[in-house]
């Protein structure tokens, strides 16, 4: 034994019945996969909730398939030059092999795209809610992202019995990512996108299928991944808190200052929903939306004080503008509803809070606009429509577009 090559001892065949246990306790965990050996498809499962449900309902039906399937790569995939008994095991003398190249495959490729863009929208959109800033203005938040899409190219392409290296896949993503936002001033939808494609058509050109039981990953990287995506998790909650949980609605009447928080309004909107509309049932009012209030500490050093208090500040300056926007729609959304219950709209209030969405976006409005600016915006429009000076401006779509959201927001 001691002049073989590769000496193993002969694994036992993988169980269907445990591995559909897994399946049935942690399967959208992935660890139906990870009983498999499959750590990538293990993470992948994990930070996608079972591909969002669909892979462990596919995985229900197929899993005998696929265990079956798996010894049987695990058999062929290891030659037997001779074999020797002793002590009741049978020990196998495998020869070396080669990795072979894989052909392409489109779903696999669709697969890898999809996933990384998962993976840097989210991580993007972390950024965005942490810091208040977007990947094109901040460039380790960039170089995050392009790790972030390089990743799941990196995990996809590395599942199924492939292996793909991580180094060219990550300097075509971070090159295309940069060339996108800094160059090209595409948005951050695209450019993520666009690297992802391009990553993906570098790593396949040095695919390689690799013998099931050449293993590159273990257990420990599956924990290690796990755990980075529950920090991401994490940063996630804790930046949706500060953009949104902690702004404050305020209503300037001429009688009384009311004023909460968007987390207790959203609290009470499922708990007591009628303390939700009589907080906005007030008639002449002005609606401010204010960021939440900074916190001063203490501190010995006048310097120190003032540079931590400036930091609040920016973070809380420079919110991206969808955040913003998202955060006025749901406010519209339950002033509508308000008014709905006493009868002062004939419309829904989701129609309602879609069409002044719709009216920002194409009037260019500001998210803390109030009711007077959009009567004007509409006005002037309309004005302009009857003496048609927005002829070749606007098709004919986008015309009665514009005239049902006047019509339905200023209602």
């Amino acid at each position: 034994m001691s002049g073989s090559i590769g000496a193993t001892v002969t694994e036992k065949p993988f169980d269907v019945l445990r591995a559909r246990a897994f399946l049935m306790i942690g399967g959208i965990f992935g660890w139906h996969r990870l009983y498999l050996r499959q750590i990538p498809e293990a993470f992948i499962y994990f930070s996608t909730w079972g591909v969002f449900l669909l892979g462990v309902f596919y995985d229900s039906f197929f899993i005998n398939s696929q265990v079956q399937e798996y010894n049987d790569r695990i058999d062929d995939g290891n030659p037997a030059e001779g074999k020797a008994s002793g002590n009741g095991k049978t020990v196998r003398f495998l020869l070396p092999q080669t990795a072979a190249l894989v052909r392409f495959s489109f779903s696999r490729f669709v697969y890898s795209i999809l996933y990384a863009c998962y993976l840097g929208m989210f991580v993007a959109g972390t950024g965005n809610l942490l810091l208040g800033i977007s990947p094109s203005e901040h460039f380790p938040l960039m170089t995050i992202v392009a790790g972030a899409v390089s990743f799941g190219i990196f995990l996809v392409g590395n599942s199924g019995g492939q292996s793909r290296s991580a180094a060219p896949i990550w300097m075509s993503t971070f090159t295309i990512l940069t060339v996108a936002l800094k160059v090209f001033d595409l948005s951050i939808w695209r450019a993520v996108f666009s690297s992802s494609i391009a990553g993906t058509l570098i790593g396949n050109r040095g695919a390689k299928k690799i013998c099931p039981r050449d293993r590159s990953f273990r257990y420990k990287h599956y924990v290690f991944w796990c755990s980075l995506w529950m920090f991401c998790i994490c940063l996630c909650i804790a930046g949706s808190g500060r953009q949104f949980l902690e702004k404050r609605v305020t209503f300037h009447s001429n009688e009384a200052r009311v004023s909460s928080t968007f987390a207790k309004l959203l609290y009470d909107r499922y708990e007591n929903p009628a303390k939700v509309y009589r907080f906005f049932e007030m008639d002449s009012l002005s609606i401010i939306y204010e960021k939440p209030a900074i916190s001063k500490r203490k501190m010995a050093n006048k310097s120190l004080q003032w540079h931590d208090d400036l930091w609040d500040w920016w973070v809380e300056s420079v919110s991206p503008t969808w955040i913003d926007q998202a955060f006025t729609f749901t406010i519209d959304l339950f002033k509508a509803e308000a008014r709905a219950r006493k009868g002062k709209l004939v419309h829904e209030p989701l129609k309602w809070a879609a069409w002044r969405l719709y009216l920002r976006w194409v009037f260019d409005l500001s998210a803390s606009a109030k009711d007077e600016q959009y009567e004007t915006a509409c006005a002037g429009w309309i004005r302009k429509e009857k003496l048609s000076k927005n002829a070749g401006k606007y098709d004919v779509k986008q015309v009665l577009s514009i005239r049902r959201a006047c019509d339905v927001a200023t209602s």
